[in-house]
């Protein structure tokens, strides 16, 4: 989940915001004027967990992106690391963009409002969370596989061809990566594995 376009525009004027309230603080006219001065101190306060997350947030779009341009690298290693890195990121910037959300609608809701949205997303989070931890394990598996086959492969049948590696790291399914394994326990020469 990444954050509309309107949203964004919003949180780029907080930010603003925020920097021209820093400015302003510092300067020693308002520091004279304490009414002016803790009427800033409460906004910049106010404004800086916002803006600190969203900072956050684009550094995770940004780290996103590079991630993907890798996707295209020509060593099938590297494009599998790039896949459990965009993966682990993608969690990561959701789970901001979803906090980003709530600290902005919180801004203009009735308290009462604000305790059922808490617990609704709060839910919801802990459920994104879990699904994000499954996603991970699940992708820690495919590649212990891959790694196990792929040494085992050698160690029995010699070296892998490049293209092989390359069909192994593919594969996204745990119960062809375990049938895969067991061809290659069972197999005397490459002739005897097929691939799926």
């Amino acid at each position: 989940m990444s954050l509309s376009p309107r949203l964004r525009t919003r949180l780029e004027q907080q930010s603003l915001r925020y920097e021209e309230v820093s400015a302003t603080l510092a300067d020693a006219e308002t520091i004279a004027d304490r009414a002016r001065f803790t009427a800033l101190s409460r906004e910049h306060a106010e404004l800086h967990e916002l803006v600190e997350l969203f900072a956050r947030y684009r550094s995770s779009e940004a780290e996103l992106t590079e991630a993907m341009e890798l996707l295209g690298d020509d060593d099938a290693e590297m494009r599998a690391m790039a896949r459990d890195d965009s993966a682990r990121i993608e969690g990561e910037r959701d789970v901001l963009a979803a906090e980003l959300q709530e600290k902005f609608e919180m801004k203009f809701i009735t308290p009462t409002d604000q305790l059922a949205l808490i617990d609704a997303r709060r839910a919801g989070r802990q459920e994104g969370r879990q699904e994000g931890i499954e996603i991970g394990v699940r992708r820690g598996q495919l590649r212990e596989l891959r790694e196990s086959i792929l040494e085992i492969a050698e160690a029995r049948l010699g070296p892998c061809s490049s293209e092989w590696v390359e069909r192994i790291q593919s594969i996204e399914s745990i119960e062809m990566l375990t049938a895969l394994r067991r061809q290659v326990l069972r197999a005397e020469t490459w002739s005897e594995v097929s691939l799926p």
